[in-house]
């Protein structure tokens, strides 16, 4: 199935839904001024008469376009904007998995972020025969643009989250690669996994080779100290994140570069980064490992030198580090 070349607007859900399905190619649409179902106040935000297997929908009602139960599909060359998200790819019927969302801008989505990976609690009224299986996994996001978003209230969305809702859930080995991130509400990439549940499962994401930028710091229990390049979050009661890769990324204009609070045996590998945002260049806000070696914090002496990037918190390595940048900020 190819759906491409349309203006979609004015949906009250999403502006396209694609559920179940494999081999599907969404390309240059503009998808615009959707979710207009969505109820912010009062609090909490809701989207009232949204169909019953899209089971964790708030500030997002959906967003521009919507992935679940999909496999070996391609998202590209879209423009979604004024939605309340912008690309979701969850497991609400199923699997989502092994897709490729490349070249799309999401810019302006005010209530979520601009690319979100979920994993959901599943669709009540599936066979219970039949279980499907579970996770948004080894999907590839790359060469997007993902710009304001999630700005209307505070914490409402990042450039790309990589998130975990429930127990038995799961995101994992997923790519994120030569994105533009920049200027949203959260910070440019976030991990989030809040609830203490067993067998959840956010572990073995690549974050690679993004330009992030500008964006803001995140909030209530995944809170940081301000403004945010990455935030890789767990629960103090949930499961460790472990296998997160972060690396030659450039990452400026935050008050922290990377944030970690990955748990007891959590680990972050971030090697080969340029840190230049001048102030905290890694902050270990909890019990894990930060592996930082081989990054350039901005000035040739290292981390907490005059000029460069610092380390906060304990349990990160830091040393051997980089005497000149990997690429040019």
């Amino acid at each position: 199935m190819v759906v491409t070349g349309f203006t979609v607007q004015n949906a009250n859900f999403e502006g396209i839904l694609v559920t179940n399905a494999s081999s599907v190619t969404i390309s240059d649409n503009r998808v615009v001024s959707n979710n207009l179902a969505l109820v912010v106040t009062p609090p909490p935000a809701k989207c009232p008469g949204i169909p019953g297997f899209e089971t964790s929908e708030d500030f997002d009602c959906g967003e521009g376009i919507h992935l679940s139960g999909v496999d070996h599909s391609t998202v590209s060359g879209n423009l979604i904007e004024n939605n309340a998200g912008g690309i979701l790819l969850s497991d609400d019927t199923g699997a989502t998995h092994d897709n490729l969302i490349i070249g799309n801008i999401a810019q302006n989505n005010p209530f979520d972020c601009g690319i979100t990976l979920a994993s959901h609690p599943l669709d009540p009224n599936l066979p219970p025969e039949i279980p499907p299986t579970r996770g948004v996994d080894n999907n590839t996001i790359s060469g997007n643009q993902s710009s304001g978003n999630g700005v209307a209230v505070l914490g409402a969305g990042a450039g790309v989250g990589l998130f975990v809702a429930g127990g038995g859930l799961e995101t994992a080995g997923n790519v994120v690669i030569d994105n533009q991130l920049t200027n949203n509400g959260l910070p440019g990439v976030a991990f989030h996994l809040h609830t203490p549940f067993a067998g959840q499962n956010l572990n073995k994401n690549l974050i690679a080779d993004n330009t992030i930028s500008g964006n803001g710091a995140d909030t209530e229990d995944a809170k940081t100290p301000g403004p945010t390049g990455i935030n890789v979050f767990t629960n103090a009661h949930a499961a460790p994140i472990t296998g997160t890769v972060i690396v030659q990324n450039i990452i400026k204009n935050e008050q922290v570069d990377i944030a970690a609070n990955t748990g007891t045996g959590g680990l972050v590998d971030a090697h080969l980064n340029n840190l230049l945002g001048k102030a905290t260049g890694v902050d270990n806000l909890g019990t894990g490992t930060v592996n930082a070696t081989v990054n350039w914090w901005g000035c040739s002496k290292g981390p907490g030198a005059s000029g460069c990037a610092s380390v906060v918190g304990k349990g990160v390595t830091s040393t051997p580090w980089l005497t000149a940048p990997t690429a040019q900020p």
